[in-house]
């Protein structure tokens, strides 16, 4: 079976049971698979909460 090609400019992610523990999905074709652990390691990445702000002191 090969692999579905996503670009990265439409690529997103969800959690999936795979063996990286994500999936990559495709936006505009809806073409979906396992993601490459370099894949899972951009999405686990962007899942992150970005940092809390920072108050300047008067």
């Amino acid at each position: 079976m090969t692999r579905p090609l996503i670009v990265p400019e439409t690529m997103g992610f969800y959690r999936a049971v795979t063996a990286t523990g994500w999936a990559t999905f495709d936006r505009e074709t809806g073409a979906c698979r396992a993601s490459t652990p370099e894949e899972a390691q951009k999405a686990e990445e962007q899942s992150r909460p970005a940092p809390e702000p920072v108050e300047p002191e008067a």
